[in-house]
């Protein structure tokens, strides 16, 4: 499997080891268990891993590939070019860095100490769509749901499309980042269960987005304010004039009488 440019990963070529081990897998198991939620059961792998491993995005581990032998139990021939494959496809994968080994020091150079490994970050637990009871929340507890796959947008983008209905990355991260609800329950439903959703839990978070949809569209809409009568610009102009008027004429006046 390969990474591209930004750590997003790519299909294997066709034709390669790679490529031919993900799709006997995803035969051998649509053919013994084509519902996917049975056979993680039985399998004990997560829905998000079988995806990604039959769409060719995560390359297979031993205990992976053992879990679909021992729980689709193909013939012995099928077994054996299962594991030819996996045998290939693993010789062929980039091999791991050796760790950087330290230099001693010299006479007059202080040691150097090798850099502690960075702790790998806690998976959170899943948000409880019970208590979610504002649109913050609900994009909140989405963010949540997406950091504990370890999956990047454009990787959860591409499970979707093998699940079957395909969300673009701009949408999966507007759906974990953008304080709106989706407009569909069925993008929701996808992201759930590449996510590693149950049906209960699907279940649970649909629910959750009918009754915040239904009391964002019960709220009042806000009052837009009275604007302001604006005088127009000839009265101002009458008035300016008339005002100037009013003026001469009273020291006409008042000259006339002497007062000035």
């Amino acid at each position: 499997m390969g990474t591209g440019t930004g750590g997003r990963r790519r299909r294997p070529p066709r034709g390669s080891a790679a490529h031919s081990l993900a799709e006997a897998l995803c035969g051998l198991r649509q053919v013994s268990h084509p519902n996917v939620d049975t056979f993680t059961a039985l399998s004990g792998l997560s829905p998000v891993r079988v995806r990604l491993v039959e769409s060719g995005l995560v390359a297979p581990d031993r205990p992976t590939l053992t879990a679909y032998l021992e729980t689709c139990a193909p013939n012995p021939a099928t077994r054996e070019r299962l594991r030819g494959l996996w045998s290939l496809s693993a010789s062929t994968r980039p091999q791991p860095t050796p760790p950087t080994q330290v230099v001693p020091p010299m006479a007059d150079e202080p040691a150097r100490r090798p850099k502690p490994h960075a702790r790998p970050t806690p998976t959170p637990a899943w948000p409880d769509p019970n208590a979610v009871d504002t649109v913050a929340a609900f994009t909140s507890a989405m963010e949540t749901i997406k950091v504990g796959t370890g999956l990047s947008y454009a990787d959860l983008a591409q499970a979707t499309r093998a699940n079957g209905h395909p969300l673009a990355r701009s949408t999966v991260h507007a759906l974990c980042t953008r304080v709106k609800l989706p407009t569909t329950a069925r993008g929701l439903t996808c992201f759930i269960e590449v996510c590693g959703g149950t049906p209960d839990q699907v279940e649970a978070w649909r629910t959750t987005w009918d009754r915040l949809t239904r009391a964002d569209s019960a709220r009042p809409s806000p009052i837009p304010p009275t604007p302001t009568p604006r005088r127009a610009p000839w009265r101002t102009s009458v008035l300016w004039a008339a005002a100037a008027m009013t003026t001469n004429v009273l020291t006409a006046v008042l000259v006339k009488t002497g007062v000035v």
